[in-house]
């Protein structure tokens, strides 16, 4: 899995943005990335991000701390970190 997250580091460094489709469990022990994987959504097959955050799924802060863990992993500043879809649902 590192190596995944490293390639996704270089093609995020050479495009400048990249959009990433996460599916999101809330109130777990821990922030974690759990898996990234090929999935079939709607007939396409994408890559998927299974991440587990420890934060209620409550006013929005599971995604707040989404953005942070993901610029984590990015090495980026979190205000670079945008959830732009599924702001209610597990499926970003």
């Amino acid at each position: 899995m590192l190596s995944k997250l490293v390639d996704i580091r270089k093609l995020l460094h050479t495009k400048g943005e990249l959009f990433l489709r996460i599916k999101v469990r809330a109130s777990r022990p821990k922030n974690t990335l759990r898996e990234i994987r090929e999935v079939s959504v709607d007939g396409y097959d994408e890559i998927m991000w299974f991440v587990d955050v420890a934060e209620k799924a409550e006013h929005g802060r599971a995604n707040r701390v989404l953005e942070e863990y993901v610029s984590e992993l990015f090495e980026l500043d979190s205000s670079l970190v945008k959830v732009i879809l599924g702001k209610r649902d597990p499926l970003k």
